[in-house]
């Protein structure tokens, strides 16, 4: 039983440490945006990710200044 035990805890510390967080939050976004809203949907836009997760899908977000609305005009 516990070779099993050691088993488990090394291929989840494995599954764990070689995971892409980064599209895996580009595709709950695309999820939230694309599918019908249903109560899964709603919850997944509530729920709370890892500190670096949320902005490494754009990360030119925060960078870039905004556009001016003078050049903007056509």
């Amino acid at each position: 039983m516990s070779r099993l035990a050691t088993w488990w805890r090394a291929s989840c510390e494995i599954s764990d440490l070689t995971r892409d967080r980064e599209q895996e939050a580009r595709v709950l976004d695309e999820m939230a945006v694309r599918l019908e809203p249903g109560p899964w949907a709603i919850a997944a836009l509530f729920h709370r990710r890892a500190p670096g997760a949320t902005d490494a899908a754009h990360p030119a977000i925060e960078t870039t200044s905004p556009p001016n609305a003078e050049e903007a005009r056509p």
